[in-house]
């Protein structure tokens, strides 16, 4: 779910309508992800570096990185297809949707809010010096001044 808070409802109309668009979009993000709970993993190294947070909550992926929130789709029951002896999978379909804030203030960082006791951690290859172990978790993130007098809350609930 996307929650703005401001002060002043009609000092930025903008604002306020990106909002109503954002709310519209992650209604269908809910329903798709079957109304799960999602947690904010902190990016420390183990995603690309343009991604501060990500989340993932059934057929849904969602990436924040400085400049959008990223929504991906990815169709996961596809069933394998019988090929001679072999199973072949089917390709899934997948859906992008970025969601951009346009005319926000650029200064607005993506911060985790209500950390929750999960800690996650991605041991990736066979080096200790790769693993990130104990990576904090959110249940929300807030872009505090998004617009002037608007703060953005993104979290799970649908």
């Amino acid at each position: 779910m996307v929650r703005s808070i401001t002060t002043d409802p009609l000092r930025s109309a903008r604002a306020v309508a990106v909002v109503v668009w954002a709310v519209a979009s992650v209604v269908l993000w809910s329903s798709t992800a079957n109304s799960a709970e999602i947690a904010f993993v902190e990016n420390v190294g183990q995603l690309d570096p343009e991604v501060r947070f990500h989340a993932r909550a059934g057929d849904l992926e969602v990436f924040v990185t400085l400049d959008a929130l990223w929504l991906v789709w990815v169709e996961s029951h596809a069933p394998p297809e019988v090929g001679g002896s072999e199973l072949v999978p089917i390709p899934l379909r997948t859906v992008n949707l970025r969601l951009t804030f346009a005319g926000s203030n650029p200064l607005s960082l993506p911060r985790g809010e209500g950390a929750v006791s999960t800690r996650v951690s991605y041991l990736i290859g066979p080096e200790p010096g790769s693993w990130h172990r104990r990576v904090p978790v959110w249940g929300s993130l807030r872009l505090s001044e998004l617009y002037p007098g608007v703060d953005l809350i993104v979290d799970g609930r649908g």
